[in-house]
Order: C-alpha cells, then sequence, then structure tokens
C-alpha cells in the first residue's frame, strides 16, 4: 500500500475523514465507531441472522466481566474489533491471506486506543472471551454446520436485548 500510495481517506459518520493506513487519533470517536459497527456484520453476512461486530462485541465484554475482568479490560473488550470500523469485518481465514492487513489492523488499534484512552490491559482475558463468543456465535449462526467445541459462556447472551439497536447497546455499555 505505501509503495502504491494507499493512504487515501476515507469519509466517517461524523463529518470527519480518516486514513485507515495512516490514522490520526485525533480524529477517532467513539461515537464513529459505535456507528459503523452497529452496521458491519459479522461472517460476511451469511449467518441466519444479521449480527454485528457491535452487538459481537458487547457480548464479548459482557463475558470479560463474567470472568472476572476489570473495567479497563472490558473497556478494551469493546473495543477489540474496532478497527473493523474503517477496515471493515474480514473472515478469519481470508485475513490470513491478505500481507499487510495485521498491520493496518495493528496500527488502527493502537491509534484507537490512544484516542479513548483505554489500556490494553488483561488482553488475554480479552482474547479467551472473544473466542469463547466466537465460537457460540458460530453455533448461533450456522446451526447446521455443527461447529464442535463452542464452550458455555459466562455470561448470559440473552442479557443484551435484542430489540436495542446495535449503536444504542455499544454506546450505553461503554458508559458502564
Amino acid at each position: 500500500a505505501e509503495q502504491g500510495g494507499g493512504h487515501g481517506e476515507i469519509d466517517i459518520h461524523s463529518g470527519e475523514k480518516i486514513r485507515p493506513l495512516d490514522p490520526d487519533s485525533a480524529k477517532i470517536e467513539l461515537k464513529d465507531i459505535a456507528h459503523a459497527l452497529a452496521h458491519v456484520g459479522r461472517f460476511a453476512g451469511q449467518g441466519e441472522d444479521f449480527h454485528s461486530v457491535a452487538r459481537h462485541s458487547v457480548h464479548v465484554s459482557h463475558e470479560v466481566e463474567a470472568r472476572g475482568g476489570s473495567m479497563e479490560a472490558r473497556r478494551l473488550a469493546l473495543v477489540h474489533d474496532a478497527a473493523e470500523a474503517y477496515l471493515s469485518d474480514v473472515p478469519g481465514p481470508v485475513k490470513k491471506s491478505l500481507p499487510g492487513y495485521k498491520h493496518a489492523e495493528d496500527r488502527l488499534d493502537d491509534a484507537i486506543l490512544d484516542a479513548l484512552g483505554i489500556e490494553a490491559t488483561d488482553e488475554s482475558l480479552v482474547k479467551k472471551a472473544d473466542k469463547a463468543v466466537g465460537k457460540h456465535e458460530l453455533s448461533v449462526q450456522f446451526p447446521k454446520a455443527n461447529h464442535e467445541g463452542a464452550e458455555k459462556l459466562n455470561h448470559d447472551p440473552d442479557i443484551v436485548d435484542r430489540s436495542e439497536r446495535d449503536k444504542k447497546i455499544s454506546l450505553s455499555r461503554a458508559r458502564n
């Protein structure tokens, strides 16, 4: 991307512009992240129902809390996929084959944590919770696929009101 000048700007919900491959943390706001992630679907949109990255992140935050995670770990869980607000959700098997994607995602993650004043504490707890929630979501979204190994979650997934808009639940959880 650097050789081809791939550092162009994209429009974001607040009216600003951001360069996803060269992010400026001063232009990153939680409301833009929540808005975008509420509109980005997991599993390339192939699940039984639309399931947003925002809703997934709220579930990961609840799982971190249920596993004894600190407030800072819960905040980290809420934004663990926040780079997808600017890069979209790329399915894991595809992401692994995209040279440079992880680097771009890491740069965005660093800028997001800096912008929101979040410390990367308890990363291993967040990763474990993310993996458990992800396996649970796979089993729900693809019931015919026989996904093995979905462990029982420590939080009740029904705690998140399905009638609430994803952006609203994400912003509400961030305030708690």
